[in-house]
This record gives C-alpha cells, structure tokens and sequence, in this order.
C-alpha cells in the first residue's frame, strides 16, 4: 500500500520539528515563525464550526480584527475592529472605527474613528466620524453629525448634521437635526 516505509518523523523532507503543535512550540523566534498567513488571505478560528475570530489584512496595513459570528468589515477598511457580538457591521471608508459587540450595531460609510461599545441596534450614519455610542439600545447618531456622541440609553437621536452634539443618556432624547454644539 501507499503507507508501507513511511518515515512518520519525517514529512516531505521536513522534520516534526518544524510544524506547530497542539501542545504548543517552544524555542520560537517572533516574526520569523509564526501562524498566519503569507498571501494576503485572512485567517479565521472557528468553535464548533462557527467562525469565532477572523484576522483579515487590509492593504499591508494594520489588519482588521473580527471576533463573533456573521460580523462584518467592508472590503477596503483598515485598523478597524469589532470584538465579538452578532450581525454588526462596519461600512466602506470606516477605518480606524470600532464595534465592541452586541448585536446588529452599524457604522455606516465615510464614519472613521468612530466607536460603538456595546448594546443593541445602534447607528452611526454616513459621513459622521468620530463619533462615539456608549451603550443601550436603538441609539443613533445620524449622517453628516461627525464628532456626537450619545453616552447610553433608549432611543436617543443626533440628527442630520448636527456637528459635535452630545446626548448625555436617558430615555428618548434627541438633538434635531441642524443644530451645532
């Protein structure tokens, strides 16, 4: 058969030696041996079949980082992160932005550096950067708005093109929209 002779040390010519091991390498020398990837392709780990964290590159820049199921970061973004959660998004020209997890929270496009920490359904619209939502639920920071922040709550509302705004909390509190800080 096509096993007889075989030399279970020896692998291709490699030794066992030069394979990662379940039980952990010892002797290893950063950035010289490491696991990952040479091709511009992503590496994903996955917990009873289901993509737990995914390690994607972006450009030859600093790789976007997704953790939880059915999570995504549009094709082109970079630096970004979401680090667990359900269904959370960030859109096309959001580098540098963040979901911390939850669920069906998004970053819209042309929103970099901004940050949703946590909870539900929160928004950031388009064009509105460096913003911030702290938690809560249905929280929304609408386009045009960069700098707002709205710190926590239930459904609390920046509206369209209101510049460095600010919802401190609280139950159905909204800034309209035009207004400046």
């Amino acid at each position: 058969g096509g096993g007889s002779g075989l030399d279970a040390d020896r692998l291709d010519g490699f030794s066992s030696e030069d394979f990662w091991k379940l039980g952990g390498n010892a002797g290893t020398t950063p950035g010289t041996q490491f696991l990952g990837t040479t091709d511009n392709q992503p590496v994903e780990f996955k917990v009873g079949n289901v993509r737990a964290l995914r390690l994607e590159p972006a450009g030859g820049s600093a790789p976007n980082i997704i953790g939880g199921a059915g999570n995504s970061i549009a094709t082109g973004v970079m630096a970004a992160t979401i680090a667990g959660g359900l269904l959370n998004r960030i859109g096309t020209n959001s580098s540098y932005s963040a979901v911390g997890g939850g669920y069906g929270n998004q970053v819209a496009t042309n929103a970099s550096h901004a940050t949703i920490a946590g909870g539900q359904y929160h928004s950031i619209g388009n064009n509105s950067s460096l913003t911030v939502i702290g938690g809560g639920m249905y929280n929304r920071i609408q386009e045009d708005s960069p700098g707002g922040t709205v710190a926590g709550g239930w459904p609390n509302a920046i509206g369209t093109r209101s510049e460095y705004s600010a919802v401190g909390g609280g139950l159905g509190n909204t800034i309209s929209s035009n207004c400046q800080a």
